[in-house]
């Protein structure tokens, strides 16, 4: 198989995948019973694919929506008495947004989530709004597979990390704090694309491009993307760090943070707004936001207001590209 990664960071390049590792990644020996499982993702995604190889090995079901919104994923729950749904962040956030108390949603067991990061806040309320459910994290790409996964017993105890290395993965943190995974169900290379294959498959080991931090126990945290990371003054910032801070400010629809460039500093912090209906925020606020959450090197010296942060359509990655394009070239 040839699955195409978002192009986040570039152009899209062609991800090859065996047999084998289709077969590997999706088996299910684990699981006691067959699920039936909503599917959010179309199956161009690595993860629609995987689920749906899963619920074949288990002889359980998959169902498939039109459109990742709250009414038609719980309509499907609802009507195949699925036991299991995993979205990403950003759809449960749609979901818990609506109310569902009417729905007969009895029938979930599991309730996961996943992605690089995912807010502790959002655990905490599919714990509330599931009862008897159990929720779990999974951290992935399309070259790597699963690379860590926090349990159920540890989504509580560990806020903010995406868990230990997964079964039969071996995890290691390389120059820079770039996120290393070695498996068995690592890509044969990308198509076409022998440099990029031989940059990103190194000694037998996937370098995902992700800056982690690993605590005394061995659980995984993103903090960032290398590509992504801000040097301000010798400092070095994780946008996505800045940006989980900056999303429970009151009132703002959305925000991304970007590097921008400065003279003096060598980058700046700039946070991107989608303002509610209350207006945009100043500087000052978000800066008095951050006191006693960031380092002050961390914090936004500039702030800019869009009324979109455009993401990559199948994950909602911020295209930060893409937004510091659209921020630098003003119109003259």
């Amino acid at each position: 198989m040839i699955f195409f990664t978002s192009g986040s960071t570039g152009r899209p390049k062609g991800v090859v995948l065996s047999h084998r590792v289709n077969y590997l990644r999706s088996f299910a020996g684990t699981f006691a019973n067959p699920e039936r499982v909503v599917c959010m993702f179309p199956l161009f995604h690595m993860a629609g694919w995987t689920l749906a190889l899963g619920a074949w090995q288990t002889s359980g079901e998959i169902i498939f929506v039109d459109s990742p919104t709250a009414d038609a994923l719980l309509s499907a729950v609802e009507r195949r008495r699925a036991t299991r749904l995993y979205c990403i962040p950003a759809v449960w956030a749609r979901i818990l947004d609506t109310d569902f108390s009417q729905r007969d949603l009895s029938s979930l067991r599991e309730v996961d989530t996943g992605t690089s990061a995912t807010p502790p806040e959002l655990v905490a309320a599919l714990k509330e709004r599931f009862p008897g459910t159990v929720t779990r994290i999974v951290y992935g790409s399309t070259e790597a597979g699963s690379g860590a996964r926090l349990s159920n017993a540890d989504v509580l105890r560990k806020p903010g990390s995406v868990g230990p290395a997964a079964a039969g993965v071996d995890l290691k943190l390389g120059p820079g704090g770039e996120v290393c995974v070695r498996s068995d169900y690592l890509m044969d290379g990308y198509f076409d694309d022998p440099e990029a294959t031989a940059e990103a498959l190194r000694d037998g080991w996937y370098h995902t491009g992700d800056v982690g931090e690993l605590d005394d126990e061995g659980y995984l945290s993103i903090v960032g993307r290398v590509r992504d990371i801000i040097r301000t003054g010798g400092e070095t910032v994780g946008p996505g760090e800045v940006e989980e801070v900056l999303s429970s400010f009151p009132g703002l629809a959305d925000v991304a943070v970007v590097g921008v460039p400065d003279p003096r500093w060598g980058e700046i912090v700039c946070a991107v707004v989608v303002p509610g209906e209350s207006g945009p925020p100043t500087l000052q606020e978000l800066t008095r936001h951050c006191e006693g959450r960031l380092a002050r090197f961390k914090h936004p010296r500039r702030i800019e207001c869009v009324e979109e942060v455009p993401r990559t359509p199948a994950t909602g990655q911020v295209r930060r590209v893409l937004l510091l394009e659209r921020i630098l070239i003003q119109p003259g």
